[in-house]
């Protein structure tokens, strides 16, 4: 090759380098501005949407930073949406799941053993998950349960979709009044939770 010839091959070579090291630069600097969501999905074939745009379900999504929402679906399946928030430069994990409705549940394990192991699983880390949060939220949840001669305090379902209500089991007005004074007395406001009343067994 002659000298004029090897100095155009290497004036392009080093324009093909550049233009890359600048897309390179320009993608990271994209990237840093923008938040990174990872996700799985199970079932493999729902249909996962991200602010109303269709998604992979198993992939890497740049987005802007501020609040987000996954709808997830599948037919014979539980709709589920779910919200997030995520800042510039940070990575939010994804393991999405819905459940099967009813019906078409048992039908579905059925068909699908090893992706229903799968959910199982995930289902079951959520659930441990969402304990540990709440605990960690609410100190009196490690109070729980409170057991007197007059009443019984326990934990369960909110009717009012919060995180969880007091349940105080007890007779009459006496114990239901014992047991709020005893809150009280723990230093806590039985006005500050929502208190379901229910009857002995």
């Amino acid at each position: 090759m002659n000298p004029q010839k090897q100095r155009i091959v290497l004036m392009v070579l080093a324009g093909i380098f550049g233009l890359l090291v600048l897309i390179g630069v320009g993608l990271t600097i994209y990237q840093s501005q923008k938040g990174k969501v990872v996700t799985t999905i199970t079932p493999h074939d729902a249909t996962v949407k991200l602010d109303g745009r269709e998604i992979p379900g198993n992939g890497t999504q740049f987005v802007e930073p501020g609040r987000h929402e996954f709808v997830i679906t599948r037919t014979a399946f539980v709709e589920k949406k779910i919200p997030f928030e995520i800042k510039a430069g940070e990575t939010q994990n994804f393991d999405l799941f819905i459940v099967p409705d009813e019906n078409a549940g048992l039908e579905w394990v059925k068909q699908n053993p090893n992706e229903a192991m799968e959910l199982d699983g995930r289902m079951s880390q959520e659930y441990i998950e969402e304990g540990e949060r709440l605990f960690a939220s609410h100190q009196i949840l490690s109070e729980l349960p409170i057991v007197d001669r007059l009443f019984r305090i326990s934990h369960g379902t909110s009717k009012t979709g919060k995180d969880f209500a007091l349940y105080i089991q007890a007779s009459d007005q006496e114990g239901r009044t014992a047991a709020l004074e005893t809150l009280k007395y723990m230093g806590y406001d039985p006005v500050n939770y929502e208190i379901i009343y229910t009857q002995p067994n």
